[in-house]
């Protein structure tokens, strides 16, 4: 996970706001589940022949990138894909012969996601955990934060 923190001033107040930002979902999640994906090239793609939505950094390693394998329609009208051969999933394989290639579960995706956002309210008490994706909190740490530099200034002028 990806941590990040943001400080927002106003006038009127001052929030500590951490965002949360799970990197390589589907393919963390998948590997959650099935832990000899760990270190293999793996990619999740859509069910629509729409191509790759996540690949392992092995894959991406190998030149596997986000839309690859993507239809032949889609190459034919998407202007990213136009003129690129290399996107179709042959060339893909012809890339990485051992890329594992996993369809989307998107009902197993949204509990790994809910499962996060729970143990986010748990470290944090339930208060000002935002979920804005499947993949993305944020977490409003004002208080926590306040609550710390009170702490810790009062044991520093002593």
């Amino acid at each position: 996970m990806m941590h990040s923190v943001v400080s927002m001033d106003t006038e009127k107040d001052t929030r500590v706001v951490f965002h949360v930002d799970v990197d390589c979902f589907y393919i963390q999640a998948e590997i959650l589940r099935n832990k000899s994906l760990r270190g293999k090239p793996v990619a999740v793609t859509q069910f629509n022949k729409g191509g790759l939505v996540a690949m392992s950094y092995e894959a991406k390693s190998k030149g596997i990138s986000k839309g690859d394998g993507v239809g032949e329609h889609g190459r034919a009208v998407l202007t990213r894909f136009q003129g690129r051969p290399d996107a179709a999933m042959d060339r893909v394989k012809q890339k990485c012969p051992d890329l594992l290639i996993l369809p989307m579960d998107m009902s197993y995706y949204r509990e790994v996601s809910r499962n996060i956002y729970d143990a986010l309210c748990r470290w944090h008490s339930g208060e000002d955990v935002c979920q804005s994706s499947i993949d993305d909190f944020y977490l409003d740490v004002t208080d926590k934060v306040s609550s710390f530099s009170s702490s810790s200034s009062s044991s520093f002028s002593s």
